[in-house]
């Protein structure tokens, strides 16, 4: 998949020339993957460059004196038909025309390039708005170009009366005929596969019609009858459309589907899909359970993947796993022989294929879920075992990550399982006050409750319930925190914590004020088991969780555990429900059962690889690279900030275009994403 240019999270890239400009910054590495003049028209020649929005500059409105002014300020370009319409911009500075001297940059090259005589040129794939920058030595002017691209496939072969049918239907006639998948207003990030569109239908259909508009695309295709009714999307169309998006609120993607049977053309009541501008980076590893019997396995997937990956193989069935934060090294528990122990073992997932660990069976450490610490060099895991150490009397233990020794055994005491560590590595949450000498995901009892630790997280500090099972129906169970430690996520479920019964998801901040449920996310009341992304994206926090909901017309009815996705506001809203009807990941294998997911980035890259943002490599540093013509990781250079795109920031005056509405997301410089 060719690499896409994000706007939103990687700024500006100058050429060569332009290594002196300083704006207001002191990094040679605020990143823009933006497309200009000079040796390759079609991209940057070379990194460098600085605060650019910090600089002085002008658009239209005559002559200012200093400033170099773009003409026209604004212009407004469609492309339709695969007829592409060009605009010819002009800079002058104090009077003068210098449209041939300065160094032309697009902001977003998916929308557009210009040449060296300022002539813009849209690509005709993804639409948007985006700045054109013209630069000279250390002056910059600016224009804002609005792209639009229309596109029609008629890939069925319909006549143009046909067409025209289907283009003046209306909807409401047939309330059997409606979108069964996906979910009416579900927000999913850039990069995810195409959804796949289904719907009901009811009568014999000789054509449809699918058309999906945003303010800066339409896409529409005529094809021919399927029956179920379902259509996905070549993959790079859909990230065209994807990228064209402004924002998941302002501009949220219109669907609408019509059909024609025995020359009378009706539609469905549309939906809409939301697409959060941000990429939701790293793996998620789940446990996939045979319907049919035979041993449980780990699996690998990512949102933008079709497959799933066997990383590891195992003689033995294993599960209850956790993963550390930077992808490199999985606890889980293995079954040895029948109930003759479930040894705890380490996998190091930076090999290919993954192999075990330093920490084995001859380590003798037993139990059934962990959680690593910040840097992965702790972990925290329950010695549940039944029976000896049943869920009343197990307790969750923090030892060394590399030996399996023990730094503070009881670090939550008797009665308390299901750990997850915080990322800023100061808490411990766990599920406490469980009872029974069995497995503690068949304990009815337990409270949400968080450790604080001290600096060496060696030791607890306190520990308070911040969330009790109280009267409603089910327990805490299974809680994750949110990428920046502020809130915990959390299920309900009836039975224990399996998913068995039915469920809900909740959500609280670390100190337990305000619980609200997740209703959008879990409104079929039977979800279970959130993890959450390592990183935000986009303005969301992304959840996921196991839900026994119908997958459109592909799974109905069938009660079986699969794994969704759902987006979190973030920041949320306090008292208000902050989730989004969720979305299926698809590449599982839906005949299987899905449980038990944990989400957390691939192992990172070192200097030298490529790379499209901070969060892929070690260093936290993705740079465009002159001599190599890409991004890759290594540090930046000239000055003591964070280009965007970039980390590690601890704050927003970290980053070298703070001024310029970035942020620092997750301990990374941002542009803060639209909505």
């Amino acid at each position: 998949m060719h690499r896409r240019s994000l706007w939103l999270s990687l700024l500006f890239s100058f050429l060569a020339a332009f290594l002196s400009f300083q704006g207001c910054s002191a990094s040679s590495g605020s990143k823009f993957a933006g497309s200009g003049t000079g040796t390759d028209a079609s991209g940057p020649t070379g990194g460098g460059g600085d605060c650019l929005l910090c600089g002085t500059g002008g658009s239209g409105g005559g002559s200012q004196q200093g400033v170099i002014v773009v003409t026209p300020a604004t212009v407004e370009l469609t492309v339709k038909g695969g007829a592409v319409q060009t605009q010819v911009f002009k800079a002058t500075l104090d009077g003068t025309d210098v449209t041939s001297q300065v160094t032309w940059v697009v902001e977003k090259p998916d929308v557009a390039s210009i040449n060296a005589a300022g002539v813009f040129t849209p690509t005709g794939k993804v639409g948007g708005v985006t700045k054109v920058l013209a630069l000279l030595n250390k002056t910059k002017g600016e224009a804002l170009a609005t792209v639009s691209v229309e596109l029609v496939f008629n890939t069925g072969n319909l006549s143009p009366t046909d067409q025209q049918l289907l283009d003046g239907a209306q909807p409401g006639g047939d309330p059997n005929f409606r979108f069964t998948y996906p979910l009416d207003k579900v927000v999913m990030p850039l990069r995810t596969l195409s959804p796949e569109f289904m719907w009901d239908n009811g009568k014999p259909v000789q054509a449809y019609r699918l058309k999906l508009t945003s303010k800066n695309i339409s896409y529409v295709e005529y094809f021919g009858a399927t029956n179920p009714g379902l259509k996905t999307l070549d993959q790079k169309q859909w990230e065209d459309i994807q990228f064209s998006g402004g924002g998941p609120v302002s501009d949220p993607l219109k669907v609408e589907l019509a059909r024609l049977s025995n020359g009378v053309a009706d539609a469905v009541q549309p939906i809409t899909v939301g697409i959060a501008q941000g990429i939701v980076y790293g793996s998620v590893y789940y446990w996939q359970l045979p319907l049919s019997g035979g041993q449980g396995k780990i699996l690998r997937i990512k949102p933008s993947s079709e497959v799933t990956d066997e990383f590891f193989t195992s003689g033995e069935c294993w599960g209850c796993h956790s993963v550390s934060r930077d992808g490199t090294n999985m606890m889980a528990t293995f079954e040895v022989g029948a109930f003759n122990g479930f040894p705890l073992q380490t996998i190091n997932l930076s090999t290919t294929p993954a192999q075990l660990g330093t920490i084995q069976t001859l380590t003798g450490l037993k139990g059934t879920f962990s959680a690593f610490n910040d840097d992965g060099s702790k972990i925290a895991y329950s010695n549940n075992f039944p029976g000896s150490l049943g869920s009343g009397s197990s307790s969750i233990n923090i030892i060394d990550a590399v030996s399996g020794a023990q730094i503070l055994p009881n670090a939550m005491p008797p009665g308390c399982g299901e750990p997850t560590w915080s990322p800023d590595g100061k808490m411990l949450a766990g599920i406490c006050g469980m009872s029974g000498g069995g497995w503690t995901f068949d304990s009815f009892s337990g409270d949400l409750t968080v450790a604080l630790l001290n600096q060496s997280q060696n030791q607890v500090v306190s520990q308070k319930v911040i969330v009790p099972k109280g009267n409603l129906t089910g327990r805490p169970a299974y809680p994750t925190f949110t990428p920046d430690s502020k809130y915990l996520i959390y299920g309900r479920p009836e039975q224990g914590s399996r998913s068995d019964g039915n469920g809900t998801l909740w959500m609280t901040d670390v100190d337990g004020l305000n619980p609200v449920q997740l209703t959008n996310a879990s409104l079929d009341n039977r979800s279970f088991n959130p993890v959450s992304a390592p990183k935000s994206a986009g303005g969301y926090t992304w959840i996921v969780f196991i839900s026994k909901r119908d997958y459109g017309h592909k799974l109905v009815s069938a009660d079986r555990q699969q794994l969704w996705m759902v987006a979190i506001d973030d920041p949320p809203t306090p008292g208000t429900d902050p989730s989004h009807p969720p979305f299926y990941l698809r590449g599982q294998i839906p005949t299987e059962l899905s449980e038990n997911a944990y989400y957390a980035l691939d192992p990172c890259k070192k200097d030298g690889e490529s790379c499209e943002h901070g969060v892929e490599c070690c260093n936290k540093s993705c740079i465009y690279d002159d001599g190599q013509k890409q991004y890759i990781c290594k540090p930046a250079e000239g000055g003591e900030c964070i280009p965007t795109g970039s980390g590690p920031c601890k704050s927003d005056t970290d980053c070298c275009d703070f001024s310029s509405d970035v942020l620092c997301l997750n301990g990374f410089c941002e542009l803060k994403p639209p909505k």
